[in-house]
């Protein structure tokens, strides 16, 4: 007896060590789409038969099936309410109750069986009821076309149709073919209305000038198909880019050169979206123009300089305030022309017409002239190439070799941007120079300026007769002449001497130069005067005359 004991022990303790239990699914949730059935299954593990299951919704009783108790399967009741439930014996202690045509009402709603086993009712479970409700479709809510200036951040928006659960949304970039997934860009926020979910998302972008024809659009799903919404065009707005220039169908690139007299002609272009409204030109002399093309007739020296022209665009977001920008460029002017006649000039000073310099003295003439590019000098005198440059040294010049007129010529030549390389163009002026220089060579003539050279500086007269005797110099400026015990005169008059004696011609010169120094120099010369007696004059004469 002891050993059939153990051996029923040994086959069904661990049975009888375990509760029995009335198991609710599925489990722990059971998801139905709306209007659709869904089928609960309650059934009970143990041995014995249920006598009776109760129905319970978010702990509320529902109803509840009675049952044969030999025979379960054979005749059981219907809950109350048969329009919305229905229930089904499956097999002894296994029976299901069908909600019919579920409601969105019964979203998140709890559900719970009992079952009556030898008078107790044993509970199951809890399950939770998920409603699913497929979204009709998703909007764009932002405008067809919006207005984003480059680089700046802005936002697009679209919303779904409620649904149950939230649907998830995708965004989409691109061009009419190739579109990219941008969602990770995006930001969705879910918002209840009539029990269902409306979900809102949010794309942050910031394009740039280079996405052009950009459009988007946002899709939807949670639990039917997908849908799209309908497509955003994204217009970038950008301000103008620096401008663009010709001039005589090439591009300006820093400088124009133009030849005095002629005409300026340049348009400008800028690339902006939308376009440019304005353009204005800052010029020297002329101040300010508001054209795309400049053009100025009769170019002078006076127009040489700076030229900015300034571009501006005003963008107006579809969201936000206007924004205007503005670029510029800048190029330089350089308006070449001939040599103008050459000035000169001695230690800063202009001169003209006639340099005195002294004798032996040393000078620096200046040419310059007025001319774009810088003129070349060639200075010139008698014909002969003196320098190559712009100054001319006269180191220690001499009269009258180095006296006379020297020439300056000035030359350049003409290279306007655009245009042929002119011939040269040149314009000479000329300088006389004047050299000083003191008394020389001082000699005594017979009877006048021009008569007949006393030899030795020694004159014989006749004792009674009269003689002029000219004293004569050669220097630049002319000198002043002083007869000793006569006084300033150039002429001697020699008479009533009886005795042999001297006179003295005192020559005296004061040159001034230009630019420089005064000097007076004076020369002192010597006439021997002899006196002869009458007898011996006609031996004189005789003498003086072989």
């Amino acid at each position: 007896m002891m050993a059939i004991l153990l051996f029923f022990l040994y086959l069904y303790g661990p049975l009888l060590c375990v509760a029995q239990q009335v198991i609710l699914s599925p489990s722990p949730t059971a998801s139905v789409v709306e209007g659709q059935n869904l089928t609960l299954l309650c059934y009970y593990d143990g041995a014995e038969n249920s006598t009776n299951i109760a129905w319970n919704e978010n702990g509320i009783f529902m109803g509840s099936v009675r049952l044969t108790p030999l025979y379960p399967c054979v005749g059981y009741s219907a809950l109350a309410n048969t329009s919305m439930f229905s229930v089904e014996c499956r097999s002894n202690n296994v029976f299901a109750v069908t909600i019919v045509s579920v409601h969105r009402s019964r979203n998140n709603a709890s559900w719970q069986c009992q079952m009556l086993v030898d008078g107790i009712y044993i509970p199951s479970n809890n399950i939770s009821v998920k409603v699913q409700v497929g979204i009709t479709g998703v909007t764009m809510t932002s405008p067809s076309k919006v207005n984003i200036i480059s680089h700046t951040q802005a936002t697009l928006q679209c919303q779904t149709s409620g649904g149950l659960p939230s649907a998830s949304v995708a965004w989409y970039l691109g061009t009419e073919t190739d579109f990219i997934d941008v969602s990770s860009d995006s930001l969705s926020r879910s918002s209840t209305v009539d029990g269902l979910l409306i979900v809102t998302s949010t794309l942050a972008l910031s394009p740039s000038r280079n996405n052009i024809n950009l459009k988007a659009f946002c899709s939807a799903r949670n639990v039917g198909p997908t849908f799209n919404s309908s497509t955003t065009v994204i217009d970038v707005l950008y301000g103008p880019d620096k401008p663009q220039c010709l001039y005589r169908g090439s591009s300006v690139t820093g400088r124009i050169m133009i030849t005095q007299g002629s005409t300026l002609s340049v348009s400008c272009t800028s690339n902006s979206n939308p376009p440019p409204s304005g353009f204005q030109w800052t010029l020297p002399i002329i101040g300010t123009q508001t054209v795309s093309q400049l053009d100025v007739t009769n170019i002078k020296a006076s127009h040489s300089g700076l030229y900015l022209i300034s571009v501006w665009n005003s963008m107006r977001p579809t969201v936000g305030v206007s924004v205007k920008e503005t670029n510029s460029t800048t190029f330089t002017m350089d308006v070449q022309y001939s040599p103008t006649p050459p000035a000169f000039y001695i230690t800063s000073t202009a001169v003209n017409g006639t340099v005195k310099i002294i004798e032996g003295n040393s000078l620096t003439i200046q040419c310059v002239s007025q001319s774009n590019p810088a003129a070349s000098y060639t200075w010139t005198h008698g014909g002969i190439i003196l320098s190559n440059g712009q100054n001319l040294l006269l180191s220690n010049p001499r009269s009258p070799s180095d006296a006379g007129v020297y020439e300056c010529r000035a030359e350049n030549i003409l290279t306007p941007t655009g245009g042929p390389t002119q011939s040269p163009q040149s314009s000479t002026s000329r300088l006389t120079l004047d050299i000083l220089f003191p008394p020389r060579s001082t000699s005594f003539k017979y009877g006048s300026l021009s008569g007949q050279t006393i030899r030795g500086n020694n004159i014989s007269i006749v004792r009674g007769t009269n003689q002029t005797v000219a004293c004569v110099a050669d220097s630049n400026p002319e000198s002043s002449y002083q007869w000793e015990l006569q006084g300033t005169s150039q002429l001697l008059l020699v008479n009533n001497i009886k005795t042999n004696t001297t006179r003295t011609c005192n020559v005296t010169t004061t040159m001034v130069e230009t630019f420089g120094q005064t000097k007076t120099t004076t020369n002192l010369t010597t006439l021997r005067i002899d006196v002869l007696f009458k007898k011996y004059a006609y031996i004189y004469l005789y003498l003086y005359a072989v």
